[in-house]
């Protein structure tokens, strides 16, 4: 890990908005992958699924507004596991 993982502000379109996580790891690195549980006052909800980053490549993953039913006024947050491919 270069840095911790950010989580951006709300990105918004015209008709939605989403959040971004950006996993500062070596770009170089292409035998990694991610898998990104998205937690709500430090805990997860079995109704977000997490996101799996497996390309080698990527380093971000998205979390859209629709899957924030319940969560409103709530911290959101992010753990992840880094996976190496071999």
């Amino acid at each position: 890990m270069l840095q911790n993982p950010l989580l951006s502000n709300p990105i918004v379109s015209q008709t939605t908005f989403k959040f971004n996580c950006l996993i500062n790891f070596d770009a170089a690195r292409r035998d990694t992958g991610f898998d990104v549980r998205w937690l709500f006052d430090g805990k997860p909800d079995p109704n977000v699924p997490n996101s799996r980053i497996t390309d080698g490549s990527s380093r971000g993953a998205s979390l859209d507004q629709s899957l924030l039913k319940g969560h409103l006024g709530q911290e959101a947050s992010l753990f992840y596991y880094h996976h190496l491919f071999y």
